[in-house]
Parts: structure tokens; C-alpha cells; sequence
């Protein structure tokens, strides 16, 4: 599966949609904050936008950011030179067993391999008693309304090409398996839905175009180039209209370790 974030443009395209309210981390984050104190890791911290985040509004954390980019680990280091970042694999973290007491993973789990073996290495770094926080949205390309059944039986080919070689848009909703499969006990389990209305689905249809722009190939491979840009384009058209139905559902799970 293709990490996309080593992609240049893509980071941006993540940085403009966290202002769309849909992916509002303030609100995704709200009631499952880290204690005060507490020695936190952001795993797969790209850019150390959420690292910087909570940094500023926990009191007293120790907190540190890594992924697998190293392009993304010098942009974070550049733009927060007062936090640590370092690039790892997930699966292969070079910590000692034990050494945090609080882990979240914010929009990751979608773009592992293996994302069991990652949730194993995460057990293993976290304390007894840590907690872990993983957050993703579910059903992307797939949370709208549309008559057109050749456009939905075409968009719901390309989701499973591309869970199974670029992005998993159905991760969301396995947090909770993956997380008992590594042996957590499941805290608190909250599935956010937006709406897409107004300004808010306008940003949206561009996030939409910039998403294009990536799984483009992806797309002609599977369909091919003809057919590949009339689902775009008729993807697309659907959003302009005022009273399209787009949705977001955001999975956020909090568990513990025994």
C-alpha cells in the first residue's frame, strides 16, 4: 500500500481539509485528552500539526511525534523546533517496552500494511494502564446520495481497488477489531456524522478535486482513462448541486492496556 503523504502536494491537501469542519480535530479530540503529565507519542504525527496541538492545551506532557516519512519528520521539525520528532516504521519502534503512558494515531490506520502488527508494537511501547486513541474517518467516496447506479457501482469498484494498493476508506470503522485482536480493552468507542452543507460542502467538492488529482492513475488503471474521467467529472457535478447529499463519519476509539 502507497504511504501518500510522502507525496508534497498531498500534505497540503490534509492541511487545507483540517479546516473544513468535518475535520475539526479540536472536536474529534474533545473528552479523550491525555492527563496532565502524561509521556505521549503521536504515532504517524506527519506534518506535527496534532503534536504541536497538544502540546499547547495538555499541561506539563511530554510528547513526540514520529512516522515513516522523513520529508514529513524535517517539516515538523522545522516548523516546531520546540518538539522532538524521528522517523520509524510503526510496526518497528525503537522504544523500550513501556515507555508511554498515552499513544494516538490521528488519520493513520488507513494507510498501513499491516495494521495489526502496528497496533501490537503500540501495545508493546504504551504502559500498563496507558491508553491508546486512534481516530479515522470512514467512507470516503462512498457517504453520499446519487440515482446514477452505473456512477455508485463504478465508485464502489475503485474503493476496493484502492483499499487493497493506496487507502483503506473503510478503516474507521475496523478500529475497534484491530485493537481487541492486539488485546486492548475497548474504553469508549464515539462515530462522529457530518453534513456537508453550504461553504462547507464547496471546500469540500475542492478536497474532493485535490483527492482526484493523487488516485487519478489509480483510477484509469482500474477503469480506464475515458471512464475513469467521466466518474470524476459526474463525481463532481453531483457536489455542485445545492441539495447533495455528502457525508463524514469519524471513528474514534479509546482503549486501554491491561
Amino acid at each position: 500500500m502507497t504511504y501518500v503523504l510522502e507525496d508534497r502536494k498531498e500534505n497540503e491537501r490534509l492541511e487545507f481539509q483540517s479546516q473544513i469542519a468535518a475535520y475539526d480535530f479540536k472536536e474529534e479530540f474533545k473528552g479523550v485528552l491525555p492527563h496532565a503529565g502524561s509521556r505521549v507519542l503521536d504515532a504517524g504525527c506527519g506534518g506535527g500539526l496534532l503534536t504541536n496541538y497538544l502540546f499547547n492545551v495538555v499541561k506539563e506532557i511530554e510528547i513526540m511525534g514520529v512516522d515513516v516519512s522523513s520529508p514529513r519528520i524535517e517539516q515538523a521539525s522545522k516548523k516546531y523546533p520546540h518538539l522532538k520528532f524521528e522517523s520509524h516504521d510503526l510496526s518497528r519502534l525503537p522504544f523500550q517496552e513501556g515507555s508511554f503512558d498515552f499513544i494516538f494515531s490521528h488519520y493513520v490506520y488507513e494507510h498501513l500494511k499491516d495494521p495489526i502488527a502496528v497496533t501490537k508494537e503500540l501495545k508493546r511501547v504504551l504502559k500498563k494502564d496507558g491508553e491508546i486513541l486512534l481516530i479515522n474517518p470512514d467512507g470516503v467516496f462512498e457517504n453520499f446520495f446519487c440515482e446514477d447506479r452505473e456512477l455508485v457501482r463504478d465508485i464502489e469498484r475503485c474503493c476496493q481497488y484502492l483499499a487493497s494498493n493506496v487507502v483503506d476508506n473503510r478503516a474507521g470503522r475496523k478500529l475497534v477489531q484491530y485493537l481487541r485482536e492486539a488485546g486492548f480493552e475497548i474504553e469508549k468507542v464515539r462515530v462522529q456524522t457530518f453534513l456537508f452543507e453550504g461553504e462547507d460542502l464547496a471546500r469540500e467538492r475542492i478536497n474532493y478535486i485535490e483527492r482526484f488529482k493523487f488516485l487519478g492513475p489509480h483510477m484509469n488503471e482500474l477503469l480506464g482513462q475515458k471512464r475513469a474521467e467521466e466518474v470524476r467529472c459526474q463525481f463532481l457535478k453531483l457536489l455542485e448541486q445545492e441539495k447533495c447529499t455528502l457525508f463524514q463519519n469519524n471513528f474514534i476509539v479509546k482503549a486501554k492496556k491491561l
